[in-house]
């Protein structure tokens, strides 16, 4: 019950620290894991006995657990089926943290990671029943659309981010989104210059909330991100796949419900409605182009 518990504070305390970030005016500096960890404990403290009871609960009752990377949270709410609402659990959350909390113990039937190094870490501490490969990603530099940044000079990564400081990312001890975006910036040459003009967040979604609430100018996020929020996000910069790692979501099944979730998942209607939110598929959504490039005006 303590790890239960454990588990359910630290989400609250990555939701609340993430509230954090976006309510002031954040100066552009580097944040450390310990400080994007630490955020939102005291308050969390005070809805611990709710959380207790909330824990007893679930844990009298047959429940799914799936734990997911934070950026499946739309995606994943979407194909849940209605009726299988009040016996799933679904938790999201950084990928690292969250397998953390699973080696630890917390209840788990399906754990879906935003990239392969936490799944094989986890697949070691606690080994499934089942491996899959679920989805795939892609990395794009946005802004907001109404702010309406000055066009790029020219197509260039380096033309774009010229109005992007400093500029939202994730931090990459917890999140792999962060671990792409230094890969895809070094590929440039652009780390160096990039990094101390980089605001860290401890999940992508919550590195996309600075951009929708005019606390930063621009981000490197998922495409999928920025597809849920198409009407209010557009796209300077499409990262190649071969600038960073390949981003794919390893799904880790540890019970027989976490398989037929997993088969839910994968079916043919579950793969169109994963292309409608910008994840690889037949048929894959797009985040909409910021307007022409200044060299393209003329």
């Amino acid at each position: 019950m303590f790890r239960l518990l454990n588990f359910f504070l630290m989400t609250i305390g990555h939701r609340l620290n993430s509230m954090e970030f976006v309510s002031r005016r954040l100066a552009p500096r580097r944040l450390s894991p310990r400080r994007l960890a630490s955020g939102g404990l005291v308050a969390a403290g005070f809805i611990a006995a709710g959380f207790i009871s909330i824990g007893m609960a679930r844990a009298s009752t047959e429940k799914t657990y799936i734990l997911a990377a934070a950026s499946l949270e739309p995606v994943i709410n979407a194909l849940l089926e209605p009726q299988a609402r009040d016996t799933i659990v679904f938790i999201s959350g950084s990928s690292g943290a969250l397998a953390r909390q699973i080696q630890q113990g917390v209840p788990v039937d399906l754990y879906i990671s935003a990239n392969a190094k936490w799944a094989r870490w986890l697949e070691e501490q606690r080994p499934p029943q089942h491996t899959a490969t679920f989805t795939e990603n892609s990395l794009a530099l946005v802004a907001l659309a109404e702010k309406q940044l000055p066009p790029p000079r020219d197509d260039s990564l380096e033309a774009a981010l010229e109005a992007c400081r400093p500029l939202a990312s994730t931090e990459p001890a917890l999140a792999p989104a962060g671990e792409y975006a230094e890969q895809a910036l070094a590929h440039y040459n652009l780390l160096d210059e990039y990094r101390p003009h980089m605001v860290l967040f401890p999940t992508v979604r919550s590195a996309t909330l600075a951009v929708l609430l005019k606390e930063l100018p621009c981000g490197i996020i998922y495409n999928s991100d920025c597809v849920v929020h198409r009407d209010k996000l557009v796209l300077r910069f499409a990262f190649s796949p071969s600038t960073h790692a390949p981003i794919r979501y390893f799904a880790l099944i540890y019970s027989e419900s976490g398989r037929r979730t997993m088969d839910q998942f994968q079916s043919p209607q579950a793969q169109e409605k994963l292309g409608m939110f910008g994840f690889s598929a037949p048929t894959r959504s797009s985040c909409p182009a910021a307007p022409p490039t200044a060299s393209s005006n003329r």
